[in-house]
């Protein structure tokens, strides 16, 4: 038999030690290893994922990632112009303009669009699409 380790309702290890009535791991049916596993609050058993439950992981990860991504090249671009910003230099011409696009990136987005944003576009990229 196997066991789990739930920590604020959530699986957080999985071992095959026998952890009967120690606090905190709840058996794994045996029918259920090897496969996803959730923790069910409601029965305060350790279960297998719904193929609904799977889903809404796998989509929620999905969500998470695009929107880590599309921060991280947003934040890359910017830190690229940030030179001409902190400098005595003059910011390029459409300089503004561009880290104005960048700043305002995420707004244009929400949970729907954002798995399917095009890439954010450099200051050339976006100079030549004025």
């Amino acid at each position: 038999m196997a066991y789990a380790r739930i920590v604020n309702n959530i699986i957080v290890e999985i071992d095959a030690a026998d952890y009967g009535g120690v606090s905190g791991w709840k058996p794994v049916p045996a029918d259920d290893v090897g496969k996803p596993l959730t923790y069910d609050t409601s029965s305060s058993s350790v279960r297998a994922m719904t193929d609904a439950e799977k889903t809404a992981e796998h989509t929620a990860i999905t969500l998470s990632d695009a929107w880590e991504h599309l921060r991280n090249q947003r934040n890359i671009f910017l830190r690229d112009t940030d030179a001409y910003v902190i400098s005595d230099r003059p910011a390029t011409t459409n300089m503004p303009q561009y880290r104005a696009y960048l700043r305002g990136l995420p707004a244009t987005y929400n949970d729907t669009s954002i798995l399917s944003q095009s890439p954010v576009m450099d200051f050339d990229a976006y100079v030549a699409s004025l």
